[in-house]
């Protein structure tokens, strides 16, 4: 099961995310990449029916995929829009990490919805699924990890 993590257990379940990062990075930087990426300067896409989702989603990239060196392939902020989402879809290869910087959404946890708001991490591990809708009606922003799952 996916998971959705509120509250003080937030920073506990992540940790072991941030060090996976954090090796991304240490990678990244040693490899000559800048160090430091300034607003506004990212590359900001606009996915229409993401996923076969409603609307059109925003995804502001921070880190491009060559900058992974390999080891994944999105670090973004995403925008949806109220009445908008990224439809249902599972993951094969690699995982997925939401946290919710703003907004209200319903977050599909392998076919369970969930109410997600800030400070939410919401976490799809290889093998499954998830989609997000924006249900408030204020923007819904969050950042975006996708790491690829260690080969057996």
């Amino acid at each position: 099961m996916c998971g959705v993590r509120r509250g003080q257990t937030c920073p506990l379940a992540f940790i072991g995310i941030l060090r996976k990062i954090g090796g991304i990075f240490n990678t990244i930087f040693t490899h000559g990449a800048a160090m430091i990426r300034r607003k506004g300067s990212c590359r900001v896409e606009q996915v229409p029916n993401m996923r076969d989702g409603k609307g059109t989603i925003f995804v502001e990239h921070l880190l491009e995929q060559e900058d992974f060196v390999q080891t994944g392939r999105l670090f973004a902020v995403n925008t949806i829009k109220p009445g908008c989402s990224i439809g249902e879809h599972t993951h094969q290869g690699d995982f997925e990490v939401y946290v919710i910087i703003s907004g209200q959404g319903r977050f599909m946890d392998n076919g369970q919805a969930a109410v997600v708001g800030p400070g939410d991490v919401c976490l799809t591990r290889n093998g499954e699924s998830h989609a997000i809708e924006n249900t408030g009606t204020e923007d819904l922003v969050f950042t975006a990890v996708i790491i690829y799952a260690k080969s057996a």
